[in-house]
């Protein structure tokens, strides 16, 4: 019977076993994750000691690129698939508590998304200056003493 196989209900309840804090929090809520892992740090450098957080989530993709959720448990990702992301949800408190409008919402998530495309554009041209350095090395020729300032 699987209910016997394990004796604990939590995959945590390890830490009892040395008298460390466990947190348990939501995955869902943004809020409680942080202040989790906020405690969990003031704790660790008041006391020097570990703090476990277990946080109650799923994985929307499942356990790994190659697996296909869909096929080993249908009823479940049919159900998470339905789901809203975190992103969704929090965006919708903040807008529903009255703290961000939809439109700011909307000038985050645009400034954000130009953010990572402009870091990845100069990630490309780390990667041209990086392949040079290399070229030189390599030659030991005509060696630019000036391209480590570039970087």
């Amino acid at each position: 019977n699987p209910v016997h196989s394990c004796s604990k209900l939590y995959c945590s309840d390890i830490g009892k076993a040395f008298s460390a804090p466990i947190l348990h929090c939501n995955g869902d809520d943004l809020l409680a994750v942080s202040c989790a892992m906020e405690m969990s740090m003031k704790y660790h450098h008041e006391w020097g000691l570990d703090v476990i957080v277990d946080m109650i989530c799923y994985r929307c993709l499942g356990h790994n690129e190659l697996d296909q959720p869909l096929f080993t448990q249908p009823k479940l990702y049919k159900a998470i698939s339905k789901h809203s992301s975190m992103l969704q949800m929090y965006k919708l408190c903040l807008i529903e508590e009255g703290i961000m409008m939809e439109e700011e919402s909307k000038e985050i998530c645009k400034f954000t998304l130009e953010s990572y495309e402009s870091d990845l554009a100069s990630s490309r041209d780390y990667q041209k200056i990086f392949n040079a350095c290399h070229t030189m090395a390599d030659s030991r020729k005509n060696i630019d003493w000036g391209t480590s300032e570039a970087m």
